[in-house]
């Protein structure tokens, strides 16, 4: 993504963690506990809707729109960056809610609003 960045690249991205993708519904979940989230505070460069994310595994690979191919490298294990959130955010992020950080195997523009489609899945 033209313009990104992170704050500690040794934690935060490379070839493994170059997406950070997270459901709407997790934000919705949090919010309604009282944490003042919005799209992209926790970091993500991608914010699903309709998406489980519990059934998200290292390996699958999901294609974004009509370009952009990711394959789904590791949960995301929330730091000390989000306690501007609230110190209990890291608790209460834990597990699904966190993200999945991805690799870019097909490069491209996404776009607000474009598909998510799970191309393979592990057997």
């Amino acid at each position: 993504m033209a313009g990104d960045a992170c704050a500690h690249p040794a934690i935060h991205g490379g070839p493994g963690k170059a997406l950070l993708l997270i459901a709407e519904e997790s934000l919705e979940e949090l919010k309604a506990m009282g944490y003042p989230l919005y799209a992209g505070a926790l970091g993500e460069n991608v914010t699903t809707r309709g998406l489980d994310p519990a059934s998200l595994r290292p390996g699958q690979r999901l294609r974004i729109g009509g370009e952009v191919e990711i394959e789904l490298t590791s949960p995301r294990r929330p730091c000390n960056s989000l306690d501007v959130y609230g110190s209990s955010l890291k608790r209460d992020l834990a597990g699904p809610r966190a993200g999945f950080y991805a690799a870019v195997l097909r490069p491209g523009f996404i776009r607000p609003g474009d598909i998510i489609t799970v191309e393979a899945t592990l057997a």
